[in-house]
């Protein structure tokens, strides 16, 4: 009975993804918005690295693997909330590790960020 009101919430948030052109990559736009928002928040990236692509039917998926990253835990949370929220792309953090970092007050560690897009048809 909830079928429609699940098809047209599917409809709604694939509507808002981001579509790029047939062959076009995909790699230098969302390391580019990835640094964008780090550097905005003031976390440091040293290390990071374009993963797989996963296609899921028509929508597409980048893994960008970060293996060092540096930061406070407030600066953090911001960055993490932004990528969440914005409208500049759809952004999940999949896995995140940190520990103290030698700085006071800082942290350091390594996450997965998985960048949802499609192609134009």
């Amino acid at each position: 009975g909830e079928r429609q009101q699940w098809n047209d919430a599917y409809e709604e948030e694939k509507a808002q993804m981001p579509t790029f052109a047939f062959g076009k990559a995909t790699d230098t736009t969302w390391l580019q918005k990835l640094d964008e928002l780090a550097e905005k928040h003031h976390i440091s990236i040293s290390q990071r690295q374009p993963g797989k692509k996963i296609e899921k039917g028509d929508v597409l998926e980048l893994q960008i693997v970060v293996r060092n990253w540096e930061g406070a835990l407030e600066s953090l949370v911001k960055f993490m909330h932004e990528l969440e929220n914005t409208s500049e792309g759809m952004f999940d953090v999949g896995y995140l590790n940190f520990k103290p970092s030698s700085k006071k007050g800082y942290m350091k560690g390594s996450f997965t960020l998985t960048c949802a897009y499609m192609r134009e048809e």
